[in-house]
């Protein structure tokens, strides 16, 4: 008898063992491979994230020449004496003679233009050249100007005439900055 109550004591202390120790561990195992799986997917996403972001700078490098050609065309300052060299490196190439180069802010702007002007983020300098020179050399200037690499529109030609050959005009042209 002594051999049978000895069984049901073990026994019963291995219940009681397997009840407050075991089972609590066993939910921290279920617990912690949870976790695990949940830190797998996240890992997953993120390489996935990763491999991506990987694939966008790649196809992002192979527009780097038009990308470039942008940033140039629109750069993002003024970049004033770099535009006054450029106007009058191509007024003394086309053959014009250049009298006059201001910066001015432009007369006679309608609130419309204002309103579009404010939801471009594209900042607009004006420039009033004055120029002399013959007709052909004033179109070899104006295919210059439009094949610039500089984003430049000219807003208004004035032509004057004198008892020579040579053309008198003023030009406002547009320059956009970011």
């Amino acid at each position: 008898m002594n051999r049978l109550v000895i069984i049901f004591i073990s026994l019963f202390l291995a219940l009681v063992w397997g009840v407050f120790f075991v089972v609590p561990k066993n939910g921290e195992l279920t617990f912690l491979r949870k976790e695990i799986q949940e830190r797998r997917a996240e890992l997953q996403s993120k390489e996935a994230y990763f491999a991506s972001l990987r694939q966008l700078s790649q196809r992002l490098e192979e527009y780097q020449t038009p990308l470039a050609k942008v940033e140039s065309a629109i750069p993002d300052t003024p970049e004033l004496p770099t535009l006054f060299d450029f106007v009058q490196q191509s007024v003394s190439q086309s053959g014009l003679v250049l009298k006059g180069l201001d910066v001015v802010t432009p007369v006679g702007i309608t609130e419309a233009q204002k309103a579009a002007s404010k939801s471009t983020p594209l900042k607009d300098t004006y420039l009033n050249l004055v120029l002399g020179g013959s007709y052909p050399a004033f179109k070899n200037f104006l295919s210059l100007l439009e094949k610039s690499s500089r984003f430049i529109e000219v807003e208004l030609i004035t032509f004057s005439t004198q008892e020579t050959e040579e053309i008198g005009a003023k030009i406002r042209v547009k320059v956009h900055s970011l």
